[in-house]
């Protein structure tokens, strides 16, 4: 609403504020970079991510696999979130019907579409 209030909320996690989850060389969730996680390694801690404790919503997360869209807070500020999923995903490639020897594939690979190309 133009020159209504602020959506700003009360803060509850400081603006300047220690990161605890650490990514790795290995394949992890994104999630748990923008929105935190249990810690493995003691499930009575919490490790913070990007954003405020519990403001993360993840938007049509089975549509596009390799990319993950939410909304969530920062400082009690909202914003719009835009990440890459780096883990290996499985992608169906349905069969061609204009093609009798087509047959469905499916696979752990990038899906990379152009047209009736693809690439894995």
């Amino acid at each position: 609403m133009r020159d209504g209030p602020q959506a700003i909320l009360p803060v509850h996690d400081p603006i300047e504020r220690e990161i605890e989850f650490r990514p790795t060389k290995a394949p992890y969730d994104p999630r748990w970079m923008l929105a935190g996680r249990q810690d493995p390694n003691n499930p009575d801690q919490w490790q913070s991510g990007f954003f405020d404790k519990g403001s993360w919503d993840e938007l049509m997360g089975p549509w596009a696999q390799t990319v993950v869209c939410g909304r969530a807070r920062l400082g009690g500020i909202p914003v719009g979130v835009i990440s890459v999923e780096t883990r290996s995903v499985e992608c169906t490639v349905p069969a061609d019907p204009a093609d009798p020897e087509s047959e469905v594939k499916v696979g752990a690979f990038k899906c990379i579409f152009n047209g009736c190309k693809y690439q894995w």
